[in-house]
């Protein structure tokens, strides 16, 4: 859908996205498959559809909307004498794990705004690209310094990516380019300077997301002093992808803190991140019933715990079943007045917890109050 729509708004072959409809995303036992949107543009709908025919593999759209759609687009952000901003629009797929760092730049790019629609609607995160666009930035900010004889000046673009990839990053500073003894990417973590390549999967992922995004908004607002500011629409799937839990506590904020202008579509399977929607979020839980995928809208959930939304809204025990059935007869022995077998496992709880755990503490608290 939005594929087509930028190939036809940016209409540069280098640039192009490769995201089609296939046969296997027709269901099985179905003819065809469509996928269909309204937009809404100055108070008038314009709907624009695609779908894919299983016995002729024909892909069809309807061509004069799509004319209609882009037209409106060139007209507000396309300018002849000097191009402005425009709003981004970018998708961040579950196969964005970065686990390889290529550093040798193979093919050299000429980064203008409309760059920051390259390879948008794909999955992965093209680090080789972010790398190349921050060497050359880098290089720019260097000749700068030289140039203006201020050893102190920072390249605003720049600057706007270091700090938008230092905000997740704990105890992260100074992201650059090393060029001897290798070249390299290194941060320093601590008192430790490291290669990129050497943080965790969930630094690297979340680095490689924020970085990107970064770079997108500096590359699409060349008009702004800080390109953290623009707009767009920004879908992540699984935000919590490779996270450590105290991240997924904090992501939320953190991108609408970094990226206050940009609209987040996000999914999640984390009742950590759930917990941390209050009343600014439109929150929607899918369900599949009687075969059809349906939408029911929620409130707030910041005012509960993340066990809660796993029993509650997740339809998932919080708690192991073994150790449940354990606690369960535990009371059991209790109401029995079997308090010497309710002790013993109660000591068996301990083994798999300790004495502090909430349901010994009450465990026994309910025996001493029964013996009274």
């Amino acid at each position: 859908m939005y594929a087509g729509i930028i190939n036809h708004v940016v209409n540069r072959r280098e640039l192009r996205q490769n995201y089609t409809l296939q046969l296997e995303d027709i269901q099985y036992g179905k003819s065809e498959t469509q996928i269909k949107a309204d937009f809404e543009i100055n108070k008038n709908i314009i709907s624009y559809y695609r779908k894919m025919i299983r016995k002729s593999g024909k892909r069809l759209h309807n061509i004069e909307s799509l004319k209609e759609i882009t037209g409106i687009i060139r007209g507000e952000y396309d300018w002849e004498e000097e191009q402005g901003n425009i709003p981004l629009f970018v998708n961040y797929g579950t196969n964005r794990l970065v686990l390889d760092i290529p550093l040798r730049i193979r093919k050299h790019h000429e980064f203008d705004v409309y760059s920051a629609y390259e390879k948008a609607i794909e999955n992965q995160i093209d680090f080789r690209t972010f790398f190349e666009w921050y060497r050359n930035q880098e290089d720019y900010e260097n000749e700068c310094k030289i140039s203006e004889g201020n050893l102190n000046y920072q390249d605003l673009a720049l600057s706007s990516v270091r700090s938008a990839i230092l905000s997740m990053l704990d105890e992260c500073k100074n992201l650059r380019v090393a060029r001897k003894p290798r070249l390299e990417m290194k941060v320093d973590k601590g008192n430790t300077s490291l290669n990129v390549s050497q943080l965790s999967d969930g630094e690297k992922c979340t680095m490689a997301l924020f970085g990107d995004l970064a770079r997108r908004l500096a590359l699409a607002n060349p008009k702004m002093t800080d390109p953290l500011q623009g707009g767009g629409v920004v879908l992540i799937d699984e935000i919590e992808l490779h996270m450590h839990p105290s991240w997924q506590r904090k992501v939320l904020g953190v991108l609408r803190k970094t990226f206050p202008n940009i609209q987040f579509i996000i999914t999640t399977h984390s009742p950590i991140v759930l917990s941390e929607a209050d009343e600014d979020y439109n929150l929607i839980f899918m369900r599949i019933e009687d075969g059809t995928v349906k939408a029911f809208p929620r409130k707030r959930l910041d005012g509960y715990d993340a066990n809660a939304i796993l029993e509650q809204f997740m339809e998932t025990k919080a708690q192991n079943q073994t150790t449940e059935k354990l606690i369960h007869s535990i009371y059991v022995d209790i109401q029995k007045k079997a308090y010497s077998d309710a002790e013993k496992k109660i000591n068996n709880l301990i083994e798999l917890t300790n004495e502090n755990h909430p349901d010994v503490l009450m465990a026994r608290m309910e025996i001493k109050r029964r013996k009274i």
